[in-house]
């Protein structure tokens, strides 16, 4: 432990006292020399920092573990503090969720707004947060004024969720990005889409599905919210189609839609028409993808489509890949994920191909799993009497 004289502050030349604290290792010691004054402050705590796992002059902050966690609430004391930087915080099964998030609400709220550009959370699904701390949590996060938030994994227990929700500031929240995977129908969620509905442009959202039903959560989450700036959405299969629409249709803005789910069920087409016309592109399964094409009021034209066909059998992939370019009017990418197994056979030429000629089709792009960057360059012939595909390593090949 270091107790400095009041005269040794005085004597020894800042130079000197840098180079000492290359000797000081404990985390302990060092915490100890940055409470001593503001000189040791501006000395030692950039190495004490460092020591916990915060680098004051990298690309990011990350917080992993207690150490990290304890470290954050002298974060904001740091005289060369970067700004614009990332924030990744994971809150492991080795911490306990309440306290650090405790802590890191201090800490936040220390801070200026617009330290980071981005803020991502990372919870553990086995050793999940009380509803206290993350309101706590998800009250001061407005204040940072960050462009990007991700909220993974964050959920409570059935028998918690009946508490008093913690207003948020009234300060405008320039939030673009947010992202929030967990039990959607959370109530501090509904009030975090409401304060960021005006400046919102992209929006992901993943529930737990194992928790409730998750339509009623979609709904009661999304419904009477309006996102003016919304062009991208990003949700999972589990939603109700006809919600799914009808929310595409009152955001005209959005241009990018993906849906996730690996699920062999085929979502029934809605007996209403949607006008879709700003939809531009489509990621998900085949099944979802051409529910919503023929859900289209009129025929979409777009600019990438990309099908997601790893829960597929091999014999039926370029048959659901050809549905969904039935319902295109015109389509200049096309992007196929399949295992790295899914070309291992060949279409035969008695299979009844739509008429897709007049797609003009650009780019045709397979994308394959476990597929190494190091595998030398090879050639794929997918025999199809109107396709003619060269496939390469570099993922890319062109309709000719």
């Amino acid at each position: 432990m270091l107790y400095p004289q009041k005269t040794f502050l005085v004597d020894l030349p800042n130079e000197l006292l840098y180079q000492i604290q290359d000797y000081v290792d404990g985390v302990k010691d060092l915490k100890a020399a940055t409470l001593v004054c503001r000189l040791f402050q501006n000395i030692f705590l950039p190495a004490y920092l460092a020591k916990c796992g915060f680098h004051p002059r990298g690309a990011i902050v990350s917080i992993k573990d207690s150490q990290g966690f304890v470290a954050f609430q002298s974060y904001y004391r740091c005289t060369k503090l970067p700004s614009r930087m990332p924030l990744m915080v994971t809150f492991s099964r080795d911490v306990n969720a309440d306290i650090e998030a405790l802590r890191l609400a201090s800490g936040l709220a220390c801070l200026p707004g617009g330290t980071f550009r981005s803020i991502s959370l990372w919870f553990s699904r086995y050793k999940p947060i009380s509803p206290w701390p993350l309101a706590k949590l998800l009250a001061i996060l407005p204040q940072t004024q960050c462009l990007s938030l991700m909220i993974a994994s964050c959920f409570v227990a059935e028998q918690l969720l009946h508490f008093s929700v913690l207003p948020c500031p009234s300060a405008t929240w320039g939030l673009t990005t947010l992202a929030l995977d967990g039990d959607l129908s959370h109530p501090h969620f509904k009030t975090v889409l409401s304060r960021v509905s005006q400046s919102l442009e992209r929006l992901e959202l993943m529930p737990l599905t194992n928790l409730r039903p998750p339509n009623q959560s979609w709904e009661r989450l999304l419904d009477n919210i309006h996102f003016p700036r919304l062009s991208a959405l990003h949700v999972h299969e589990d939603i109700s189609l006809h919600f799914l629409l009808s929310f595409l249709a009152r955001h005209p803005r959005i241009f990018a839609f993906r849906i996730a789910g690996t699920s062999l069920k085929v979502p029934s087409d809605p007996v209403e028409r949607f006008d879709l016309h700003s939809l531009s592109a489509i990621s998900g399964p085949p099944s979802y993808a051409l529910a919503i094409l023929r859900s289209a009021l009129n025929p979409v034209s777009l600019t990438r489509l990309t099908l997601q066909t790893h829960h597929l059998p091999n014999s039926s992939i370029f048959h659901e890949v050809l549905q969904c370019l039935a319902r295109c009017l015109t389509l200049e990418t096309l992007e196929i994920s399949m295992p790295s197994g899914g070309m291992s056979f060949l279409v035969g030429d008695d299979l009844v191909l739509p008429e897709i000629t007049f797609l003009n089709i650009k780019t045709f792009r397979i994308i394959l799993d476990d597929v190494c960057s190091d595998v030398e360059d090879r050639e794929i012939i997918v025999s199809i009497s109107i396709l003619w595909l060269t496939y390469q390593t570099q993922m890319s090949v062109r309709l000719h």
